[in-house]
């Protein structure tokens, strides 16, 4: 940014371009007032409260100041709600934490504005109080009502207004101001421009056939015999070793395993004494590992099996029955569900040579429609959207809002755009795509060239601003930025300490 001494950029009105959005960030949540009397004793006059540092500036709460009258805003949204109870605690934080992101990123701002050596010319503060200052009647600026006002009311708001001028100009800047060249705007006109159409096949993974669930189901048995176990969870391996050696001081009594699973146990089944009932071996597996499933598969009635370690925390296991095989006789969701984890390898070979049936037909017959149908399926069109790799908000629409649900995500897919683009003549069928949950074929329908947008300059600036502005947010609270200081979390439980 360039030094500057005289008045800001478009100083007669109160925002600029995409960087106003900063703010506003604050939510509207619908909770109750807040009420500073419920603040932790001291906290409204004798303490001060330092939320956080960006550079040698800190972002310090009182109810009087700036950022305590943003937090009564964001809070007295809606005076009829509740003011007590867990709903309320997790709105009223969410209101803190958000508001006090924005004044952490207005901070930053105020911060590097300093270090450019920019000043806000006192013409350009005039014009703001003359214009949007407090001291108005019927609308105009009342000369009475400015020199009755205390001197400290008038810094106060020439302060606020300085600041708001300091960030206007910086965002203008910083964010708008950035040099864009005529054949880079021209080249992401020409994208947004020129869109196509398809014709699209999708064979969802759900479509597997249930023989081959079947036959897999049959030759992988040992996955889905069941053990009928009983578990004790712990966070600590220390905490494990002592519950194991008071199982096995207790190992005459009977109830020992499910009074110390009641006692000890951190996980759903404790209520129970630790009792899981039949468990397959593919779903102990997913909790403690292949190998230790093994273990407690290969353990007898009655015995302990573990500790072991699991993402979960440290498990105990007691084996209270024995071996239970399979039963495939009725519906195989338990399989099908445990393929679509851990087999989707199968399903996508399976569904790929569906796919390619349609595809040869397609080829060889000349209608993708009719292809589709014959193999019990139906196409569906897309709505229209350009090469937009990504998503890219300022390029505009993408597969991911063509209207087909299956698209979702598609625009960040290299497969997805190898097949697509690789289609010059309508009509023309690609190869089958794997997508996140199904497999696709697509078929060229139409290609366009929309209007001319005569706004089109201005909306890149601004969204190239907006995403400027995002990318500015998320570096400024990074916890790698050395800058910044976050000490919210016990500061406002210093401040307001939790109910209950």
């Amino acid at each position: 940014m360039s030094r500057k001494n005289n008045s800001a950029k478009n100083s007669n009105k109160p925002g600029f371009g995409p960087f106003k959005i900063i703010g506003t960030l604050i939510v509207l949540l619908a909770v109750g007032a807040l009420v500073f009397g419920s603040l932790a004793p001291g906290g409204a006059s004798g303490g001060r409260f330092v939320f956080g540092t960006y550079g040698n500036k800190e972002v310090v709460f009182h109810p009087e100041n700036e950022f305590g009258q943003a937090i009564k805003d964001a809070m007295n949204f809606d005076s009829a709600g509740t003011d007590s109870g867990p709903y309320y605690e997790l709105m009223r934080l969410m209101a803190w934490q958000q508001t006090y992101e924005r004044f952490v990123v207005d901070t930053a701002i105020e911060y590097h504005v300093e270090a450019s050596g920019y000043e806000v010319s006192s013409r350009a503060i005039d014009r703001m109080v003359i214009d949007y200052g407090p001291w108005r009647t019927n609308g105009v600026f009342d000369e009475n009502l400015y020199r009755n006002a205390s001197a400290g009311s008038k810094e106060d708001v020439r302060g606020r207004f300085r600041k708001q001028l300091a960030i206007q100009t910086w965002g203008a800047d910083t964010l708008e101001g950035k040099h864009r060249s005529a054949a880079q705007v021209s080249f992401l006109e020409d994208m947004n421009r020129n869109v196509s159409t398809y014709k699209m096949v999708s064979i969802p993974f759900s479509d597997f056939p249930e023989e081959e669930v079947a036959a897999y189901a049959a030759s992988n048995a040992e996955l889905f015999a069941g053990l009928p176990v009983s578990r004790i969870s712990v966070e600590e391996e220390a905490t494990a070793v002592a519950v194991m050696a008071l199982l096995e001081e207790r190992q005459t009594d009977i109830n020992a395993f499910s009074d110390l699973a009641m006692e000890y146990s951190q996980d759903a089944y404790a209520e129970f004494g630790g009792e899981m009932g039949s468990t397959a071996r593919f779903r102990l597996a997913e909790l403690i590992g292949s190998d230790n499933a093994e273990t407690v598969f290969s353990t007898g009635p009655g015995e302990l099996a573990g500790p072991f370690d699991s993402r979960y925390g440290w498990m105990i296991f007691r084996v209270d029955g024995t071996l239970e095989d399979a039963d495939f006789t009725g519906e195989l969701t338990e399989v099908r569900t445990y393929m679509l984890q851990n087999e989707v390898g199968i399903v996508e070979d399976t569904l790929l040579g569906i796919a390619e049936q349609i595809q040869v037909k397609a080829l060889s017959g000349g209608d993708f429609t009719e292809a589709a149908a014959d193999s019990g399926y139906a196409a569906v069109t897309t709505g229209a959207f350009p090469v937009n790799y990504g998503g890219d908000s300022i390029v505009g629409a993408s597969p991911d809002n063509a209207g087909i649900a299956e698209l979702s995500g598609a625009s960040g897919s290299d497969a997805f755009w190898e097949a697509v683009t690789s289609l010059k003549k309508v009509g023309q069928v690609s190869s089958p795509v794997v997508m996140s949950s199904s497999i696709a074929l697509f078929s060229l329908d139409s290609t366009s060239v929309l209007e001319e947008d005569p706004f089109w300059d201005q909306r890149v600036r601004f969204d190239a601003g907006r995403n400027s502005e995002a990318d500015f947010r998320i570096a400024v609270l990074s916890d790698e930025n050395e800058y910044f200081k976050d000490s919210f979390t016990e500061t406002f439980s210093r401040l307001i300490p939790a109910e209950g």
